[in-house]
């Protein structure tokens, strides 16, 4: 063979061996981890061979003619295409999707590289022609592919977030934060994860690396000052685009996820295998011919087709237990009504928990919601607090007036507002490993819909006060409160601090899901003194799911059982 000749301007052409001699570089590793059985390989040898095959076409046979095109819209044109193909890749990494990723993928990649682009062309490197392809096309690739990355990234590590642990962001939602608010700590990791490489990149630079673009320009001969200026030109470039890129994307998941009330979409987001299993279960349902479901107090109307078996009759019984009206403990009949509803409708999917259900909740009234598990008694809970949207054909306009608190509906309120009126306390309280009971209560004193509350009940620090008190007679410890993290309790301590920040924030209705679960019998009594207390002195409603028939005995004014038998809710 003979030695490659010398380039008088530049680094000597290559040819076909020792192309061959670089792809050596890579297959020996490749075969290691094949034989080590690492899932790599395959994905390896493709992508592999796709930039050899994608580079040779990208030369012989588009930036040739693009070279010497004085039409614009040629040399646009291919950076459009550029952009889809960066979206498209971008979405294919996605774990957990959602309808429209896709097209956000690529908006995302037009918007965050596209501006990066526009201000090197127009303002930095000025080439004439502006759509001179030996420039634009270059400096886009390298934008668009270190934003596609960025984008593959962020995104991906957001709605793992959403998708693995949607209980933290609830949490907050039930409290009465705001989407912003609550998922701020998960926009905040998706960042940090997707900018990592590219600050890292730029930390390195010219110290450990000689970037890409630097070492083209000085092989072929450009002087290395000059070189390293359109480094740092691309560098920058690269960075504000990325970031712009991925920010524009979390943007459009979550206008996506969450509705113009805040309430978490969670059907929408689904993995890949769940997607498919979720559509095959669909088309079997829509196959079956199910009975009409009938309710004891309102007649049915005609729904989406389900399976028969996944339709509930419930019944609301007030239970008076030989008490009068007026008596100590129940509300007396000129209680204000607090919240309403009627024909609510709970559906999983394509899973009808139960529909046409009504409800009229007073002030200081205590309802306990019963029955086996899977019927449907969370997601009622859900639907009160107004995290989850309704379920009546596409959450149109009917459902989200079923509701109305003290005479207000959603819209009127507000998502948040409501939701910290309505406060749900779930029965898995997530482990928090940044805050402390205290930190947590102090952030959710922040929230926008709380920040009115706390300053017209009283200071923020009297509020914590409360707190503080409320969580010792519930038996958590003062050092507990204030400096252990969340993530180091037990879960019943956990389930307890959460319960004494709603119990410390008096809303209108308290949402509880088995309250009692994880508690022993002193700490149990501890919790019901306190929902019997916050009811009769400050006129909260409260409804409580529970399995507990001790409990509910003792405390329930009214209850909502649900189950396959009419006859088991009287």
């Amino acid at each position: 063979m003979e030695p490659p000749q010398e380039h008088p301007t530049g680094p000597p052409p290559l040819g076909v061996v020792q192309l061959l001699y670089a792809a050596a570089v890579v297959g020996v590793p490749l075969a290691v981890a094949g034989s080590l059985s690492l899932g790599l390989s395959q994905d390896a040898s493709i992508a592999a061979f796709r930039a050899c095959v994608q580079l040779t076409i990208l030369a012989t046979c588009i930036l040739g003619p693009l070279l010497r095109t004085t039409r614009p819209e040629l040399v646009l044109l291919y950076v459009g295409f550029m952009c889809a193909a960066a979206g498209r890749e971008g979405s294919s990494k996605l774990s957990w999707r959602y309808p429209g990723a896709l097209q956000h993928c690529i908006v995302a990649a037009a918007i965050g590289s596209g501006t990066a682009v526009f201000i090197g062309i127009a303002f930095i490197i000025q080439p004439k022609p502006w759509f001179s392809a030996t420039t634009l096309i270059p400096v886009a690739g390298m934008v668009l592919g270190n934003g596609l990355n960025a984008v593959a990234v962020g995104l991906r590590t957001y709605l793992e977030e959403l998708g693995d642990h949607p209980d933290r962001a609830q949490l907050s939602l039930s409290f009465g934060a705001s989407p912003f608010e609550a998922l701020l700590p998960v926009a905040r990791s998706a960042f940090k994860t997707a900018l990592t490489p590219a600050i890292n990149s730029m930390a390195v630079s010219g110290l450990v690396s000689i970037p890409g673009m630097m070492t083209g320009q000085v092989l072929a001969g450009q002087d290395p000052v000059e070189a390293s200026r359109y480094q740092i030109m691309i560098t920058y470039l690269i960075a504000g685009g990325a970031f712009t890129a991925v920010g524009v994307a979390v943007l459009l998941a979550s206008r996506t996820l969450f509705d113009h009330h805040g309430r978490f979409c969670s059907d929408l987001l689904m993995a890949p295998q769940s997607s498919q299993q979720s559509s095959q279960k669909s088309s079997a349902a829509r196959a079956l011919n199910p009975d009409k479901c009938s309710s004891s107090i309102h007649s049915a109307h005609e729904l989406d087709p389900v399976p028969t078996t996944l339709l509930l009759h419930q019944r609301r019984v007030v239970l008076r237990n030989a008490r009068s009206n007026g008596a100590a403990g129940f509300p007396s009949e000129s209680a204000a009504v607090v919240l309403a509803g009627t024909d609510l409708h709970g559906r999983v999917r394509d899973r009808l928990l139960f529909k046409l259900l009504s409800l009229t909740l007073v002030e200081g009234e205590i309802c306990v919601v019963c029955g086996a598990s899977g019927r449907g008694k969370t997601r009622l809970l859900s639907l009160l607090n107004a995290s989850c949207p309704f379920s009546i054909h596409g959450d149109g306009a009917a459902g989200m007036n079923t509701l109305t608190l003290r005479g207000e509906g959603i819209a009127a309120v507000g998502g948040p507002a409501w939701r910290r009126r309505v406060l749900l306390v779930p029965q898995h309280v997530p482990a928090l490993a940044n805050h402390s009971t205290e930190s947590w209560f102090r952030m959710v004193l922040g929230f926008e819909s709380n920040t009115v509350a706390a300053h017209t009940a009283g200071k923020v620090e009297d509020t914590v006060h409360r707190m503080h008190d409320i969580g010792q007679r519930l038996g958590l410890r003062e050092e507990q409160l204030r400096h252990a993290k969340l993530n180091s309790l037990s879960g019943g301590e956990r389930h307890r601090a959460i319960l004494t920040c709603a119990f410390a924030l008096q809303p209108s209705v308290l949402l509880l899901d088995e309250p009692t679960a994880a508690l022993d019998a002193a700490t149990r009594d501890s919790v019901a003194q306190e929902i019997t207390g916050l009811a009769s002195r400050h006129g909260t409603a409260v409804v409580m799911v529970t399995h507990d028939r001790e409990l509910s005995a003792q405390l329930a004014h009214s209850q909502i059982v649900f189950s396959n038998d009419a006859a088991d809710a009287v």
